[in-house]
């Protein structure tokens, strides 16, 4: 597939749950861009430590940039942790305490 077509139908994702009546922050719905823009700032506070930063593209995919200066465009959430682990040093985990105690 070339990229053009995974960008294009990469933006949603299972998990989303913007328009979703569950899934609303005081009773107003959760827009895309907003529940976007969240994920990517979570995301960014797991990997930072490991020297791996990430950035929205166009609402459409994420680009990941490490120190050295290489990065990588990825389309999907999943995608995401096998390029970060290819990105960073030392290789990121999501479920280290200390790491689980600063987020929260």
């Amino acid at each position: 597939m070339c990229s053009l077509c995974a960008a294009l139908g990469g933006s949603r994702y299972w998990t989303d749950a913007a328009g979703q009546i569950a899934f609303e922050r005081g009773g107003k719905k959760v827009s895309l861009g907003a529940e976007r823009a969240r994920r990517v700032a979570l995301i960014d506070a797991v990997l930072r430590p490991s020297g791996v930063s990430i950035a929205d593209w166009g609402g459409n995919s994420y680009v990941l940039r490490n120190g050295r200066g290489r990065s990588a465009n990825i389309f999907t959430l999943t995608a995401i942790w096998a390029e970060a682990d290819a990105l960073a040093e030392p290789c990121p985990d999501p479920l280290d305490a200390d790491l689980i105690e600063t987020l929260a």
